[in-house]
């Protein structure tokens, strides 16, 4: 649900019931993030080769509402701190709680 590998990692050693300092935490770390460089790797060949064309992101139902005003700078009007602007085309609600309920 998600490609920060902390979050990723941190769910997978809950659901496992794993220790935090455990092996069994360390090794899914590594190659979450080993999986990281792999595909990143594979759509900078694609990209350089003239292959790769960025996916065009939608936000679901859950978090369109979050997006008109912190979404990409083309859709809201700019703001001075740089603060809002959400680029990372990930599902808010995983970290975040929704301010406007």
């Amino acid at each position: 649900m998600t490609p920060l590998c902390h979050t990723s990692v941190s769910k997978w050693t809950l659901a496992a019931g794993a220790e935090v300092t455990s092996k069994e935490k360390y090794e899914r770390c590594a190659k979450v993030a080993g999986e990281v460089v792999y595909t990143v790797v594979h759509y900078l060949n694609e990209y350089f080769e003239g292959r790769w064309k960025p996916a065009k992101w939608t936000p679901s139902k859950e978090i369109s509402h979050c997006i008109e005003c912190h979404g990409p700078e083309d859709n809201f009007p700019r703001y001075e701190d740089g603060m809002n602007h959400q680029q990372g085309h990930m599902e808010c609600l995983l970290c975040h709680t929704d301010h406007t309920k």
